[in-house]
C-alpha cells in the first residue's frame, strides 16, 4: 500500500491507482454519466481501445445509474443505449447504402 493512500488498487500494467468507490446508491447526473458511457461504447464498437481504468470506471457508472438514489435509472440507461445503438446501425446502413464504405 502506498503511503498517504487509504485504498490502493494495483495493476501490473498500469501501476497503482487511488480507488474511491462506493456501492451505496447515490444521486447521479444521468447526462454527465451517459456522455462518458456513450463515448466509451462508441470507441469500443468502432474498434478502438479503452484503458483498463476507464473500462472499470464505466462498469461502476452502469451500476451507479442502475441503483441511483432517489430513483434508479436503469430504464433510462436501457433506452439511451438502445437509441444510441439504433442510431449507430442506421448510420452504418446509410454509409453502406450510399457506397461510402471506407
Amino acid at each position: 500500500m502506498t503511503r498517504g493512500c487509504k485504498r490502493v488498487y494495483c495493476v501490473e500494467v498500469v501501476g497503482c491507482l487511488n480507488v474511491t468507490m462506493s456501492l451505496k446508491p447515490r444521486r447521479i447526473d444521468f447526462d454527465s454519466v451517459w456522455q462518458q458511457l456513450s463515448d466509451t461504447v462508441s470507441t469500443v464498437i468502432c474498434g478502438g481501445g479503452v484503458a483498463r481504468p476507464v473500462w472499470n470506471d464505466r462498469f461502476t457508472d452502469v451500476y451507479a445509474v442502475c441503483v441511483a438514489n432517489p430513483e434508479p435509472m436503469a430504464d433510462k440507461l436501457y433506452n439511451a443505449t438502445k437509441n444510441f445503438l439504433e442510431a449507430h446501425v442506421q448510420q452504418l446502413y446509410k454509409v453502406e447504402h450510399l457506397g461510402l464504405v471506407y
